[in-house]
């Protein structure tokens, strides 16, 4: 997710305010961005509390329950609905930065209108195969978009479903503007299908002409009759017009003898047979007799969907969590049952009633191999996202804990086997936040449930599994069947519901009453069923095949007809995978490369971009947009309409199966190297994705751009802190080289991915064959950058004498280049943990100095951060303060995160040690923030103790204990002695602290320290705790606790510490 900025408003905890696009008198419309989604613009609809109450909220609250079902490219969309404080609502849909009709009619030719009414008209289609009116068909209401090259015709999207009605009769709401309402809603009635086709006839009959057919009209008009004005056809206005466009605008406006389209479906068919649009579009690919309505009509029925009682238990678990106020003791609705009978349309459903009914809803959809703990981060980051949004700054407070359980997560299984995280303080903060957000009431949504981590999954088992927990939330949840029962059958609070598919019932249902479809034979039918296995899909692919043969034709949105000799000598696929291999097999050659090339590339891709690849492959232009057409006419392929252009993906999974089945090995390498060839000459152009193209070069064969590739990439991800990434890529690279200065500077990089992956062993023996690489290529730039980024990991990892080796090595290789600034900074490091804080402090100036001379800002702050600890144990806290300031101050301009960390850490340690531990724990729980991704693991491992250090003399001992436990996890994993036995010291402190066994933590106390001066050479650390254990020996009136001060406090006087002295209690 996108990190918002601090000082920009933030609705909903992730929408983030760019700018305003409208305002009103009951509310405002912005421009913002979706932190979720890849920033994503959207436009969000805001109304007060007052607006709320009137026709303006139920008008927003209806284009949210509307368009929450619908999914159509010529359709708008809408992201999400919910609650703001103080009673306003907000919408978040698609923003559309085009032209209306209204205002785009004069750049427009007559011509064009063919295609924009064209693209209006499947829409309406698949509105009224869902049973929908849209009722405010107007040109204000039709966007156009000039998306791409690949058309000069523009792209539409039909807007504004708030008057829109599914039973127009019992709707409170009367629909439309008057000038372009149907008669039949101006005397009085309510609307029907045929209501939104005459308003398209006003609105095509407006753009054509540039009047309104009968003039504009008023509340005080009377309703239309019969003998009204007849208004001319418009090529009499226009001559420009298209003869067979003008009749067809008449026949919308219902001005033909005995002629009336009766649906949208209806009429996009004339449409298309009287101007040979489709010809056009397939370029003879496919026969005009093709019934382009029937697909999105179709789509349309399954959309709304076609199991019955899916209803009943939809409002049933609707009424379970929205009416049950209880005691607080929220409880989890889990449906479970196969693959494809529904459960995630009937999941977002419910989602959508919940938030009209003004739940918070929170959101999560599992997946395959997420690390432990990944669904908990991701829910519990939702909330406190949302609370942080509405200035709720008490749950701000867990922040640091999910910084915490997210780097904890990206451990992965090894960190989860040795360290149990905390259940409590989660449950804690979940409930926490649903009191701090109380009046509204939260709701978790969990899809897929069987595909979350363990550690996820037996925390949510454990917290639902007692009938009674104030203030739980409640939850819904899907599962596969038979995938969660050991895990939650016997939770209290946990109601099973399983969910069947597709039964014979609902085949006779569809069929029979549906499609009117009276005379197929039981036989058929009861066969149908089978081979469902209760998957809807089968049904709709089933519908389509008929359609695409011939069998099965639409007479009207409900009535249609089926010829029976064709239905009985059809075999029945087996399966929905069958059926698409069928429809495959008409698909043509060209057809089938673009479908094996949406299938390797395994996502969606914009149009022009895909033409661009088949064009590649020896296809004309002309010919890779038909073939495109086609794919989508015969609903093998769907596009999305956004900003950026029209994207093109599979309709569904199972065609990327079929093609799959049916590809060749050599044929889909040379696919993958196109592809991979197209998207290298993207990045290069500044757009696409590095890694993208490398993976597909890879598999193409082509290693060595597929090495530079991985490279570059992982530079990118390095860049932009995502080192799991920049792991993953730089170890692709290096297993693609072999020898030379290539290979040894992406090992080098590796090395360091691989410490920031907490994998210390791997890193050291690749950090040694790069070595050993870069000293075989004798290139002083790649010896100097291996030899001194290797003392830099070795202190990293705790290993002084490793460190000390890779600079001597470096000096003898290259004597000049040894007394750079990088490399007296280490030296200066190592010095410093030796106790020889003069020499150390004189190296550090001298840094610091040439920093300054020459400009480099981040080797001045690096080197003033050492600097500022050296004079913080010197007792020069001015000094020190001044270091820390200045090197903040650069970390901050520089927008260097890993820098930042290391300074604030550094300074919150001062801080601390100093007395000031409340300022300290701020900036170390800033810290955390900064150095969270991971390049310095043991700065991070340091920030945990130096909090848990803070919490203990703030007296919050069961916080600091969390922390200390989580260094240790840390510190295991990384394989640092030295960290693990201080963070053991420091829970043997908390122990002595608490008044548990006393002896036994001082004795623990007193082996940690025996065992750090056998693994530690730093003299700074070493006096500090021997000081402390000293304190606590003294306290407990243990005999030599005097010589043990003497000899701490004589320690930190030999190195010049002398904070460490002066700041003795006085019971010391």
């Amino acid at each position: 997710m996108a990190k918002s900025s601090k000082k920009t408003k933030v609705f909903a905890g992730r929408y983030e305010y760019v700018k305003p696009l409208g305002r009103g008198a009951g509310g405002s419309v912005y421009l913002a961005e979706d932190l979720h989604v890849d920033r994503r613009q959207v436009a969000l609809k805001v109304l007060s509390a007052e607006a709320c109450k009137t026709v303006q909220g139920k008008m927003l609250r209806r284009e949210f329950e509307i368009l929450s079902k619908l999914d159509h490219p010529n359709l708008v969309q809408v992201y999400d609905y919910g609650a703001l404080p103080g009673g306003g609502v907000f919408l978040a849909e698609e923003y559309i930065d085009g032209f209306s009709l209204q205002d785009a009619r004069a750049l427009l030719e007559p011509e064009a209108l063919i295609d924009v009414t064209f693209q209006i008209l499947l829409g309406l289609s698949y509105l009224h195969g869902m049973g929908w009116i849209h009722r405010d068909i107007k040109p204000a209401n039709v966007m156009l978009l000039w998306l791409d090259d690949a058309s000069a015709r523009p792209m539409v999207k039909l807007v504004d479903f708030g008057l829109s009605s599914m039973n127009p009769k019992k709707d409170t709401l009367r629909g439309g503007t008057r000038s372009y309402m149907a008669p039949e809603i101006i005397r009085g009635e309510k609307g029907e299908l045929r209501s939104d086709l005459y308003s398209l006839g006003v609105t095509l009959y407006y753009a054509l002409c540039g009047v309104l057919p009968f003039g504009p009209r008023s509340k005080e008009d009377p309703p239309p009759t019969e003998e009204d004005f007849r208004p001319p056809e418009p090529h009499r206005l226009n001559p420009d017009v298209p003869l067979v466009l003008s009749r067809f605008t008449m026949a919308l406006l219902r001005q033909l003898p005995d002629f009336e389209y009766a649906d949208a479906g209806e009429a996009l068919q004339d449409l298309v047979r009287d101007t040979e649009f489709l010809e056009d579009w397939s370029g003879g690919v496919l026969a005009n007799s093709l019934d382009v309505a029937a697909p999105p009509v179709i789509k349309g029925y399954f959309e709304r969907g076609i199991l019955p009682r899916r209803e009943v238990e939809h409002e049933e678990i609707v009424d379970r969590v929205v009416t049950d106020e209880g005691s607080g003791a929220g409880r989890m609705q889990l449906l479970t049952g196969g693959r494809g009978i529904g459960k995630s349309r009937l999941m977002r459903e419910i989602r959508s009633s919940c938030k009209l009914s003004g739940r918070l809803v929170v959101s999560a959809t599992c997946r395959s191999n997420m690390r432990p703990y990944a669904l908990i981060h991701r829910l519990l980051s939702r909330i406190v996202e949302i609370g942080a949004s509405r200035d709720i700054h008490q749950i701000e407070r867990y922040k640091s804990y999910l910084t915490i359980l997210d780097r904890m997560s990206r451990l992965g299984k090894a960190a989860d086997e040795q360290h149990r995280v905390d259940a409590e303080w989660i449950r804690e903060a979940f409930e926490d936040a649903v009191v701090m957000l109380h009046p509204q009431k939260v709701a978790l949504f969990i899809e897929d449930l069987h595909l979350a981590d363990d550690a996820s999954r037996a925390f949510i088992a454990d917290w639902y599994r007692r009938a009674q927990s104030f203030h739980r939330p409640d939850a819904i949840a899907t599962a596969r069947k038979g995938l969660l029962a050991d895990h939650f059958s016997e939770c209290k609070a946990v109601d099973i519901e399983e969910l069947d598919g597709v039964q014979r019932s609902d085949v006779d249902i569809f069929f029979g009453e549906r499609l009117g479809l009276a005379s197929i034979p039981d036989s058929w039918l009861e066969r149908v069923t089978e081979c469902a296995q209760g998957q809807p899909a089968y049904l709709e692919e089933l519908c389509r095949n008929l359609i695409d043969r011939g069998i099965l034709r639409r007479l009207s949105v409900s009535d249609w007809e089926i010829d029976l000799d064709g239905l009985e000598s059809y075999q029945l696929p087996r399966n929905v995978r069958e059926s698409v291999r069928r429809r495959f097999a008409a698909v043509s050659a060209s057809g089938r490369e673009c479908l094996e090339l949406l299938t390797l590339l395994g996502r969606s891709i914009l149009w022009e971009d895909l033409r661009d690849i088949i064009v590649e492959g020896g296809q004309a232009p002309e010919v890779a947009d038909r073939t495109l057409k086609s794919l989508r006419w015969r609903h093998l392929t769907k596009i999305q309409l956004t900003m950026e252009g029209r994207h093109v993906s599979l309709i569904d999974d199972v065609v990327g199966e079929v093609v799959v089945d049916l590809s060749s090995p050599k044929w889909s390498r040379a696919l993958h190297r196109r592809i991979g060839q197209h998207l290298a000459s993207r990045w290069s152009d500044g757009d696409g994705d590095a890694y993208e193209a490398a993976m597909h070069l890879q598999a193409g064969g082509n290693k060595s751009e597929a090495s530079t590739l991985f490279e570059m990439a992982g530079d990118e991800a390095w860049e932009a802190s995502d080192y799991g990434r920049a792991l993953e890529t730089f170890r692709a690279a290096s297993e693609l080289r072999e020898e030379g200065a290539e290979c040894a500077f992406v090992q080098l990089k590796l090395a360091k991915s691989l410490l920031a992956g907490y994998d210390p062993a791997r890193c050291r023996e690749v950090l040694a064959r790069a070595g050993e690489s870069a000293e075989r290529t004798a290139l002083d730039w790649l010896i100097y950058a291996v030899f001194y980024s290797g003392a830099n990991i070795a202190l990293s990892l705790g290993d002084d004498q490793e460190a000390w080796r890779w600079l001597k090595e470096l000096r003898d290789y290259l004597p000049a280049l040894s007394h750079q600034s990088d490399v007296q900074e280490v030296e200066a490091l190592l010095r410093a943990r030796r106790g020889d804080l003069k020499t150390a402090a004189a190296n550090l100036d001298a840094c610091a100095d040439r920093a300054r001379h020459f400009g480099n800002r981040y080797g001045l702050a690096s080197a003033l951060v050492v600097r500022g600890d050296l004079y913080h144990l010197e007792g020069q806290g001015t000094a020190a303060a001044q270091c820390f300031e200045e090197a903040l101050q650069i970390a901050r301009e520089v927008n260097d995160p890993m820098l930042l960390g290391r300074a604030l850490c550094h300074y919150g340690a001062a801080l601390r040690r100093a007395g000031n531990e409340r300022q300290g724990l701020d900036f170390l729980a800033e810290s955390l923030e900064n150095l969270s991704d991971g390049q310095h693991p043991d700065e991070w491992i340091e920030a945990l103790l130096q909090i848990s250090m803070c919490k203990v003399a703030l007296g919050e001992l069961a916080e600091a204990r969390r922390y200390a436990s989580d260094a240790q996890v840390f510190a295991r994993q990384l394989d640092s002695k030295v960290f693990e036995a201080r963070g053991a010291f420091l829970l043997a402190e908390l122990d002595f602290a608490e008044r548990r066994k006393k002896t036994d933590s001082l004795d623990e106390m007193e082996r940690q320290l025996d065992l750090l001066h056998e693994l530690s050479g730093d003299v700074r650390q070493l006096a500090e705790l021997t000081i402390r254990y000293a304190i606590a020996c003294k306290r407990a009136n243990r005999d030599g606790a005097d010589q043990v001060l003497a000899r701490g406090v004589e320690a930190a006087r030999r190195i010049g510490a002398k904070l460490l002295v002066s700041n003795l209690p006085t019971d010391a």
